[in-house]
């Protein structure tokens, strides 16, 4: 308890930093002014975190401290950024009216098509039609292929070349061999943007 820590010219140096890094990062409009003291203070915190691993053969102090807090401020405004998309943040009901003016009163989720649900939210990166036209060029890619061949681009959906050589007991250069062909197939039928 007695361990009093006694402020350093190297403290005021941080402590002067921290201060500009707050201010530049209130002027960014990522954060606001009266936030500004926790800026500072999240900042100060996250500096005595990493401080003991500041090596003074390795560098100056200002450069591992600018390091140290760019790194925590480019965290910072992920993290804000990240809340401003927070789905559960919406206020609205998706049976609201879009425009209560107008005749007939289509609801909000009327408005929404699940292609471009899917595709907003990662579960799909394609709308459904494309994903169908694909499903049948590889189906008929794949009747080109002889039976192992077959067994290995399927074994590729899930499985490394190690992997499936092993699954498959056979030398990965032969795998290899049959993986050109596979690619061959693929790029006749003009689906090598997906290989």
């Amino acid at each position: 308890m007695g361990d009093h820590h006694k402020w350093t010219a190297n403290d005021e140096k941080v402590a002067r930093i921290i201060r500009l890094k707050a201010k530049r990062l209130i002027e960014s409009a990522e954060f606001k002014e009266g936030e500004r003291k926790d800026v500072e203070q999240e900042l100060h915190l996250q500096w005595l975190l990493r401080q003991s691993r500041f090596d003074p053969t390795r560098g100056e102090l200002e450069t591992f401290v600018d390091v140290v807090l760019n790194n925590v401020i480019r965290t910072m405004v992920e993290a804000r950024r990240a809340a401003k998309r927070d789905c559960c943040q919406c206020t609205c009901s998706l049976d609201d009216p879009v425009d209560a003016a107008a005749e007939g009163g289509m609801t909000r989720h009327e408005t929404y098509d699940q292609d471009d649900y899917f595709q907003a939210t990662g579960a799909r990166n394609r709308p459904q039609g494309e994903l169908h036209d694909l499903r049948l060029d590889v189906r008929r890619a794949l009747r080109r292929l002889s039976p192992s061949q077959r067994e290995l681009a399927l074994r590729f959906r899930t499985q490394t070349v190690a992997e499936a050589a092993r699954a498959m007991k056979i030398p990965r250069t032969t795998l290899y061999g049959w993986l050109e062909h596979v690619r061959v197939v693929y790029v006749e039928l003009g689906l090598d943007e997906y290989l």
